[in-house]
């Protein structure tokens, strides 16, 4: 009730215009996710146990009343906001937890059909944009496709490109110069679309940002693309983001997640190995039974729950 409390009374805020601040975030657990109700297959197998992705509730714009009232909630965290993120407009911010989504789909469908041995065609597009300074002009969203008049073929190619360049320029029209913390001030993302597959597939559209879920959403459609299913009648879930390489990737709000999973019943959360100590650390709180397994890798959670 204190959880559902705070969330009403920051829409409250809101809505009367109450002076807010955005240089901290409220973080509270959430609940599960069904993966498999956001990628439908048009061929699949039955599954028996469930493969679930976390939410957690985010305030990012609060009053500070409603800031000190959390610090006493047990299981909500406050942390500093990204001094980039705090210069962003809402908006772009918006746009990038679509394109994290989005992009994350696309690379757990790829993961995925190529663990289960299924056909897949795909072709690289470029590099997107996901993050950025605010007086960078280069925006969040752009897709890069020349790195001084070079074609860019991957993300390697092109880490390996800039490593010793001070200044590059960006689809024939972005010059951009490294910053004294001696990054170009930017975050980008493989870009690749689905040409055919073996099984055709439909996604549902969901008011859903950011890539947390993809290692999830990955296991959930390796499960239904192979006849043996590798829930064993368990409750799993977890969190982790999904490359299209197949590398899992750290995310924010473990401690909240492993609470809400924890709740829910779950007997196997999966978490990236970056996050483990702090994930480890809130189920030695909880005194819960549930089993936490850390992963780097698509491949490292499929083994992980073949030897369950």
């Amino acid at each position: 009730m204190k959880l559902a409390g705070l969330l009403v009374l920051n829409a409250l805020a809101l809505y009367l215009g109450v002076f807010i601040q955005n240089d901290q975030i409220i973080q509270m657990p959430g609940g599960l996710i069904a993966i498999e109700e956001r990628i439908i297959l048009e061929e699949s197998f039955a599954v028996d146990g469930s493969l679930s992705s976390v939410f957690i509730y985010s305030l990012d714009e609060h009053t500070l009343l409603l800031r000190a009232l959390a610090q006493g909630v047990p299981g909500v965290q406050v942390i500093d906001q990204s001094p980039a993120a705090i210069d962003l407009p809402g908006s772009e911010l918006n746009l990038r937890g679509r394109l994290l989504y989005e992009s994350s789909i696309t690379a757990s469908l790829i993961q995925a059909f190529q663990a289960a041995n299924m056909e897949i065609v795909t072709e690289f597009v470029g590099l997107r944009v996901v993050f950025n300074y605010n007086d960078s002009p280069i925006r969040i969203g752009e897709l890069l496709t020349t790195v001084d008049t070079l074609p860019i073929t991957s993300l390697a190619m092109f880490v390996e490109y800039i490593e010793d360049k001070e200044t590059i320029t960006l689809n024939e029209g972005f010059q951009i110069s490294r910053r004294e913390d001696g990054f170009f001030g930017m975050t980008v993302a493989e870009e690749a679309v689905i040409v055919e597959t073996q099984i055709g597939y439909s996604i549902i559209e969901q008011n859903v940002q950011g890539g947390s879920g993809g290692l999830m959403q990955t296991l959930s459609l390796y499960n239904r693309l192979i006849e043996t299913d590798i829930t064993k009648g368990l409750n799993i879930a977890g969190t982790g983001t999904m490359s299209v390489s197949g590398t899992v990737g750290p995310i924010g709000g473990v401690r909240q997640k492993v609470i809400a999973a924890a709740r829910e019943g779950v007997d196997v959360f999966l978490v990236p190995l970056e996050d483990y100590d702090d994930a480890l650390a809130e189920l030695h709180l909880l005194r819960s039974s549930m089993q936490l397994i850390a992963v780097e890798t698509f491949s490292d959670a499929v083994e992980a729950l073949d030897d369950l």
